[in-house]
């Protein structure tokens, strides 16, 4: 492949000297035949290397054989009148030594312009805008989120430090609730602290602050936002109000609108929730329920102690199977 273009080079050297002399003869019109002659046997000699069916290609490959050759020719033809007359004007020989290589960057930039992908330059740029409202699109979704979880972490703030501003707490997240936009986040939140404030209730005794929560989640949240995975904590604590103040009212929604009819104890991972269906059950006499919440419940880290002593289960305290179930699996 080298020596076939080193032939080649040579050949054209040859024969761009051989027009030149022929331009100092017989005139310019005779030059611009001869580099013809040379883009043409460029042209023959690039097709035999390396094959090309492309009209436009071969255009292409003639053109710039022929621009190439024809400066080199007319400072060839500057060297002969040299040599004849000893006279050589200089400014037109490095004018058209300069050219070749002038033109040969212009072709380069011109043939990257060409044959730039513009599609693919389009695709990158739409993608990179894409990438970019992408990412300003979740900051500002993640700031607005922010703001809805600082609007109810606030009221219920407000709700701890004075508890009759439950009303407002209500309200509020009763609002947030029929929100759309941000559901999954608002089910989240809004079961955390409602949540947290049945628990509040039960701590200070106050049944009814828990049961307005209560209420509240059961009748204006839930049936908007659905379930989450915080609704453990709502089930457990909520059945906590039930047990203690004999509600029946709340243990029948926990089970018909939290759990479902379908709810199946083993899949429920968290040993609070578990261990309060277990007390659940052990009221209601429901034994064969108590006994498999109370394995899930020690199976999840609940002691035999705390069963032993809790008087929800005092029924089955000497019942064997009871026993049995409190014991840790070795």
């Amino acid at each position: 492949m080298f020596s076939s273009y080193l032939s080649a080079f040579i050949t054209f050297i040859a024969l761009v000297i051989i027009v030149s002399f022929v331009t100092y003869v017989g005139g310019v019109y005779w030059g611009i035949a001869g580099c013809i002659v040379i883009a043409y046997y460029n042209l023959a000699f690039s097709q035999a290397v390396l094959p090309n069916k492309r009209l436009k290609r071969k255009v292409n490959i003639f053109f710039l054989n022929f621009i190439i050759a024809l400066p080199v020719m007319l400072s060839m033809n500057q060297i002969f009148l040299y040599i004849k007359n000893g006279e050589m004007n200089g400014g037109l020989f490095l004018l058209y030594l300069s050219i070749t290589p002038i033109i040969l960057f212009v072709m380069a930039s011109w043939r990257k312009i060409v044959n730039f992908n513009w599609k693919e330059y389009r695709d990158k740029q739409n993608h990179l805008k894409k990438v970019r409202d992408d990412r300003l699109r979740d900051e500002t979704e993640k700031a607005e989120k922010n703001r809805e979880k600082e609007k109810v972490e606030s009221v219920y703030y407000a709700v701890i430090e004075k508890p009759d501003k439950i009303k407002k707490f209500l309200k509020s997240t009763e609002q947030l609730a029929g929100k759309t936009k941000f559901k999954k986040s608002n089910a989240y939140n809004l079961a955390f602290y409602s949540s947290k404030l049945i628990l509040k209730g039960l701590e200070d005794k106050n049944a009814d602050f828990s049961l307005q929560v209560f209420n509240n989640y059961i009748d204006n949240i839930f049936p908007q936002v659905g379930s989450c995975q915080y609704r453990t904590n709502i089930i457990g604590n909520s059945l906590a109000l039930a047990i203690m103040y004999k509600l029946d009212e709340v243990s029948e929604k926990v089970f018909s609108i939290i759990l479902g009819d379908d709810f199946n104890v083993l899949e429920i991972e968290n040993k609070l929730v578990v261990y309060n269906l277990a007390c659940y059950y052990s009221i209601n006499k429901e034994k064969e329920k108590m006994l498999e919440a109370i394995r899930q419940a020690v199976k999840q880290g609940k002691e035999k102690a705390q069963f032993l002593a809790d008087e929800d289960f005092k029924a089955y305290w000497k019942d064997k199977s009871f026993l049995l179930a409190v014991e840790k699996e070795k």
